[in-house]
């Protein structure tokens, strides 16, 4: 995988839904260490929420910026 520069990245925290409405904190290592395919199952199944200094940033902001710091 490509190096991600974490300095172009719309969040700095992961929420992920585990069960019901219940979401617990992902550190954003183990979120960038996941497999592209298991990302983007968490994003399209919407069991993910992105953080920005405890303010939610919208999905498409969030992984928008993931692309551009990848490349």
């Amino acid at each position: 995988m490509a190096s991600i520069d974490r300095a172009k990245l719309a969040f700095d925290s992961i929420l992920v839904r585990k069960s019901g409405d219940a979401y617990n904190p992902l550190p954003l290592d183990a979120f960038l260490d996941l497999p592209v395919d298991e990302r983007v199952s968490m994003i399209m199944g919407r069991k993910i929420r992105f953080f920005m200094e405890e303010v939610e940033v919208p999905v498409f902001a969030a992984v928008t910026s993931l692309n551009e710091a990848a490349e």
